[in-house]
C-alpha cells in the first residue's frame, strides 16, 4: 500500500504480498520500469467506510480474498459492492478517474429489511408466504440496473457465491452492449438452465 496525497487515496500495488496474486498479466511479465503497477484505490468519506476502486470483476475476487487475510475482522470486513451493469463506452472513459461519476446515484433499498420487518409484525405464516409470492413476481420483471449494490455475502459462502454474482453481472453487461435488456427472471431462469445441465 501507498499514500497517493495527489487523489487524497491508499492505492493497492501490484507488488511486495500481491505480487504472487494470479492475474491475466503475471507480476513476472511486466517490465522493472513500469513497477509498481496500482491494482486499486482506496477512498473514504467518513471514519466508518472506505471503498475499494477495482474496476474489473477479477480484481475485486482477488481483493476480497486478499484483505481478509491481511485485515482482523475486528478492523475492517467487506460488505457489499457496486456493480456497473454496461461496458465502458470512449465517451465515458473521461470520468474513469471520478469513483463519484457513475456510483453517486445509487439507489439501495433494503429488501432483507423489508421482510424482516413484515415478519415481525405478522405472524400469519400465509401471509409471509404471499408477501415474498408478490415481492418475487414485482421484482423479476425489472429490468437490472447499470448500477447496482449487491451484498457480497463473503463470510457466509466463501468466495464462490460472490463469482458466480459478478458472471451474471458480465452476461447483463454484455446483453446491454447488444441493445438487449436483461431482467432479473432472465438470470434466475440462466441459473436455472445451468443448474440442470451441472446435474
Amino acid at each position: 500500500m501507498s499514500y497517493d496525497s495527489t487523489k487524497s487515496r491508499w492505492v493497492w500495488l501490484f507488488h511486495h504480498e500481491a505480487k504472487h496474486l494470479v492475474f491475466a498479466i503475471k507480476y513476472s511479465d511486466i517490465p522493472k520500469h513500469l513497477h509498481p503497477i496500482v491494482i486499486s484505490s482506496f477512498f473514504s468519506n467518513n471514519d466508518n467506510e472506505m471503498y475499494l476502486d477495482v474496476r474489473s470483476h477479477e480484481r475485486a475476487q482477488q481483493a476480497i480474498v486478499f484483505f481478509d487475510r491481511y485485515i482482523p475482522k475486528n478492523i475492517a470486513k467487506v460488505t457489499d459492492a457496486l456493480v456497473l451493469n454496461h461496458l465502458i463506452t470512449q465517451h465515458e472513459s473521461e470520468w474513469l478517474n471520478d469513483f463519484d461519476h457513475f456510483f453517486n446515484k445509487v439507489t439501495i433499498v433494503d429488501k432483507a429489511k423489508e421482510f424482516d420487518d413484515m415478519v415481525a409484525s405478522s405472524k400469519d405464516g400465509a401471509e409471509i408466504l404471499n408477501f415474498l409470492q408478490t415481492a418475487f413476481d414485482n421484482s423479476a420483471s425489472e429490468v437490472i440496473p447499470d448500477v447496482q449494490r449487491i451484498e457480497t455475502n463473503y463470510y457466509e459462502e466463501g468466495i464462490n457465491s460472490f463469482r458466480l454474482t459478478l458472471k451474471t453481472k458480465r452476461i447483463v453487461a454484455l446483453n446491454k452492449r447488444a441493445g438487449i435488456e436483461t431482467t432479473r427472471r432472465d438470470i434466475l431462469n440462466l441459473r436455472d438452465r445451468r443448474n440442470r445441465l451441472e446435474v
